[in-house]
């Protein structure tokens, strides 16, 4: 994943703000700059559909398992050593706040392809 490094663009718009959060999209980057909790990181639209899916998958396998707010189940990230370590209720927060995003992202799209057309 080529993604440039640069937080300065004027071409970025904020799909999603709230209390643990954030979903940025930068159109000169063509990446959705990501935060949750105390983590920050950058996706391609192709990696932020499969960790959709991924967040999707693992609440659904594990929220009646544990404790809904016992940090035990392990996302495997593509970078070596590095997973994401969460509740159900996070998976379930995290999941929802990528996908309000990315609902957002898809409506604007629409409307930007619908004003080109």
């Amino acid at each position: 994943m080529d993604i440039p490094e640069n937080n300065h663009h004027q071409q970025q718009n904020t799909l999603y703000e709230g209390h643990n959060g954030y979903v940025v999209y930068c159109s000169h980057c063509k990446a959705f700059h990501i935060a949750y909790g105390t983590v920050s990181f950058d996706q391609t639209e192709s990696s932020l559909l499969s960790l959709m899916e991924v967040l999707n998958y693992n609440y659904h396998q594990y929220r009646n398992a544990f404790d809904p707010d016992c940090r035990c189940v392990q996302i495997i990230t593509p970078f070596t050593g590095f997973r994401f370590l969460l509740s159900t209720n996070e998976l379930l927060e995290f999941s929802e706040m990528l996908q309000q995003a990315f609902l957002v992202f898809e409506a604007e799209r629409i409307v930007n392809d619908q004003n080109y057309n």
